[in-house]
């Protein structure tokens, strides 16, 4: 059953408990995001082929039947919880409280992030752009074939220059399922008259840890930022990976972004939240568990695993259809961009350009 967190659990601080109490107080939040994941060593220890985290997998193939429509998110989490989060971040994105009596707590860092992404979509009067899929043919032990079907453009303002909740709303929603997000900036798509400031460099500078990722890479790219800066537990027992501190906790606990294409040339800018933020490496090669996804960590590497099986990205809450491995990010950019109706960008020169992270067998009909 998809997890429930209450508000009142995501106002318990772990520094608030009193050991004498006799009364049971409800889960800090660090408590429900270990709660997410699959503990360890769990059942892949002996079986590390089956090192995902449980039931993913197969909410994933449940949304796939040949030749239909794919709804585009899986959730961990059950809808109540689902519009907590989302009113949390909204009140982040609108400087206000949502939620009153009692409000909830502010996490400076999930609001960092959130006034940077609005305020760069604000200033750069940028779009969205979401595209839709169909599942051409399901495949039950590997990533299934899709179909392009339709892009659907969204504006943030509404005619009176103000934020329209209920796109803001859609934007949250796949930032916490995962999606990957590519930021328009380039000069390469956007002509000499436009100049865009990087979103890379506005997101480096919240504070953020250098981390190595598989975008738009045939291997490991080391030029990504992980933010925030959390302290994982990495001594091999039932809280490994865990957060080493709970009251570090927060709603994002990673999000990742670098650049689409080398940083010396005209290049785009890409964002996602992740399930868990890369550890150290546990084992080097030679793994006792014989998972190479293990060097990346515990969490990760499952999560890792469980993107190859689907070819879906995998966030803390769930799962979102929208992986750049496909050809299927949401786009923000403005809207002389969005006019084109393409799915090429500096980064991706499309299906045929030979891309080794891209796979071309799995998507047909792209723009």
């Amino acid at each position: 059953m998809p997890n429930t967190l209450t508000l009142a659990q995501y106002n318990t601080r772990s520094d608030d408990e009193d050991e004498d109490d006799d009364i049971d107080l409800p889960r800090n939040l660090d408590n429900f995001l270990n709660s997410l994941f699959d503990p360890w060593p769990g059942p892949f220890a002996v079986n590390p082929g089956q090192l995902f985290r449980a039931g993913l997998v197969n909410l994933i193939k449940a949304e796939e039947t040949d030749n239909s429509d794919v709804s585009p998110i899986c959730w961990l989490v059950d809808n109540a919880t689902v519009t907590l989060l989302v009113d949390i971040l909204e009140g982040y994105w609108n400087n206000q409280v949502v939620r009153v009596n009692p409000s909830p707590r502010i996490i400076e860092t999930d609001r960092s992030f959130i006034r940077c992404v609005r305020d760069y979509i604000g200033n750069n009067n940028l779009q969205m752009r979401v595209p839709a899929f169909n599942c051409k043919t399901k495949r039950g032990n590997a990533p299934s074939t899709y179909e392009w079907a339709e892009d659907r453009v969204y504006s943030f303002k509404d005619e009176n220059n103000q934020w329209n909740s209920a796109v803001v709303r859609i934007f949250l929603r796949h930032l916490l399922a995962g999606a990957h997000f590519v930021v328009v900036h380039s000069a390469n798509d956007l002509g000499n008259n436009v100049n865009l400031p990087s979103f890379f460099k506005k997101f480096s500078d919240l504070g953020t840890k250098y981390a190595g990722h598989s975008h738009y890479t045939a291997g490991i790219a080391l030029t990504g930022v992980n933010y925030p800066e959390l302290t994982l537990v990495t001594t091999e027992d039932g809280t490994l990976d865990e957060i080493q501190d709970s009251d570090d906790a927060v709603l994002l606990p990673v999000v990742l972004c670098d650049t689409t294409t080398n940083p010396l040339y005209h290049y785009n800018s890409f964002f996602q939240m992740e399930g868990w933020r890369p550890g150290k490496n546990m084992y080097g090669l030679k793994s006792p568990y014989n998972n190479k996804a293990l060097v990346g960590g515990y969490r990760h590497g499952a999560d890792f695993n469980t993107h190859q099986e689907t070819l879906w990205n995998i966030s803390t809450y769930g799962a979102s259809l929208f992986s750049e491995k496909r050809g299927a990010p949401i786009f923000l950019a403005p809207q002389s961009w969005m006019d084109k109706k393409t799915h090429v960008y500096a980064g991706f020169s499309g299906p045929k350009a030979g891309h080794a992270w891209f796979k071309a067998d799995l998507v047909t009909g792209l723009p």
